[in-house]
């Protein structure tokens, strides 16, 4: 009997049909999306503290996120879709969560202004910069993918329910170790759970749980974030 080696075991299970959304849904989900993303985008990039709102700073964000609903290739959302295709339900989730902390003054999650003597926040913390990690280095793998330098496609295991459901698994028991089980949207892990919860029902943007939970844009704005996060870690 012939083994298989990885590349065969890897290829048998990508065997799926994969489950699409709805292309009816696709073209306004996307502005949607992405207004959220450049809404964030704004109020994030004008200014972080709530005291003195500027009108001027919600002006500037509400009018972008007006024009990301301008059809044809004159609208916003077109000249991202060129660049970075649709927002991953990941993105949409991350900017809706500044958004709406930030008209609540609160603290986004991964501060360490939470607790930052409590077990529950260090847990939680350390969670953080796990998934964080992870989020890097999948985005790299899927970068290696794109060119072809894998044997096996990593790409294609998105399409696959099986994957879908380890990510699944792997959210619920992140999110069960952050402690943080009342809030249900204060934590990366949280917010993940959710997301691949409605990727189940709705398979956006594209079918691949990959890009459900990821994209180009969200990726480097996570390298520009850890990189921040390192140079201002504590020296000694």
């Amino acid at each position: 009997m012939t083994s298989l080696d990885f590349s065969q075991i890897a290829l048998l299970t990508q065997d799926a049909s994969p489950l699409l959304p709805d292309p009816a849904y696709l073209p306004w989900l996307g502005q949607v999306a992405w207004a959220l993303v450049v809404a964030a985008v704004v109020l994030g990039a004008l200014g972080r503290q709530r005291p003195g709102v500027s009108n001027t700073r919600l002006l500037m964000a509400a009018c972008l996120a007006l024009w990301t609903f301008y059809p044809g290739p004159w609208g916003l959302s077109s000249w991202l879709g060129l660049a970075f295709q649709k927002p991953s339900l990941m993105a949409c989730a991350l900017a809706l969560h500044y958004v709406v902390g930030y008209f609540g003054a609160r603290i986004p999650f991964g501060s360490s202004q939470i607790h930052p003597v409590s077990n529950t926040a260090m847990g939680a913390a350390r969670i953080e910069r796990i998934f964080l990690a992870c989020a890097l280095a999948l985005g790299w793998i899927l970068l290696i993918d794109t060119f072809g330098f894998l044997p096996f496609s990593v790409y294609a295991w998105g399409f696959h329910p099986v994957c879908s459901a380890g990510l699944l698994a792997c959210a619920l028991l992140a999110w069960v170790g952050t402690g943080r089980w009342h809030h249900l949207a204060s934590s990366a892990p949280a917010l993940l759970l959710l997301v691949l919860l409605v990727f189940w029902f709705l398979r956006w943007p594209s079918g691949n749980v990959w890009d459900a939970v990821l994209d180009p844009c969200l990726w480097i704005a996570l390298h520009s974030f850890a990189i921040r996060r390192f140079l201002q870690r504590p020296k000694g």
